[in-house]
C-alpha cells in the first residue's frame, strides 16, 4: 500500500521534514554510533553553514557512571525533568561532552519511511542551558563548535 505522503509535491514533504528537523528539535530514531546500536532520542543542536548536516545531542534515561566515571563528565549531563518535557517518558540525562553529526538526506529518508519520529520541541530555557554547556565545554572542538553555529566568529 503507498502511503497518502507520496501524492504530496517534493517540495512539500520536503518542508514537512524540514519543520521538524530544526534547532531545538527532538527527535527519535535508531542509530549506530552506540553500543549497543539503539532508538535514541536526541536533540537538534546545530546546522552545518551548508545546510548537508546537523549535529544532536542524546539523551539518556540515565547517568551511567561507567561511561562518565569522573565528575568532570558527569558535570557535561544535564538533567531535564520528565514534568518539563513532554517528549520524555521519565527523567532523563541530556549528553553535552560530545555532538553527534548527522547527515541531513540520511535522516530525509528515514522520516520518509517512518523510521524518524518527531517528539517536539526543547523549551528555549533548556536549550539555552545545553548550549551554554556545550560551549564552555572542552571535549568539544572548537571548529566543530565554529562549524555548526555554537560560536559566533
Amino acid at each position: 500500500m503507498t502511503p497518502l505522503s507520496d501524492y504530496f509535491p517534493d517540495e512539500l514533504q520536503f518542508s514537512r521534514f524540514k519543520e521538524k528537523i530544526e534547532i531545538g528539535s527532538v527527535i527519535r530514531y535508531f542509530v549506530n554510533d552506540t553500543t549497543p546500536p539503539k532508538i535514541k532520542i536526541m536533540i537538534v543542536i546545530g546546522k552545518s553553514s551548508d545546510a548537508l548536516t546537523i549535529v544532536t545531542v542524546y539523551v539518556n534515561s540515565e547517568l551511567n557512571t561507567n561511561v562518565f566515571r569522573n565528575k568532570t563528565m558527569q558535570d557535561l549531563q544535564i538533567l531535564l525533568k520528565k514534568e518539563n518535557c513532554e517528549y520524555l517518558q521519565h527523567d532523563s540525562y541530556v549528553d553535552c561532552s560530545a555532538l553527534h553529526v548527522k547527515q541531513l538526506d540520511n535522516l530525509k529518508q528515514k522520516f520518509d519511511a517512518a523510521e524518524l519520529g518527531s517528539l517536539g520541541k526543547v523549551s528555549s530555557e533548556d536549550l539555552n542551558l545545553i548550549k551554554g554547556k556545550l560551549i564552555r565545554t572542552g571535549t568539544i572542538p572548537l571548529k566543530q563548535k565554529k562549524e555548526y553555529g555554537l560560536i559566533k566568529v
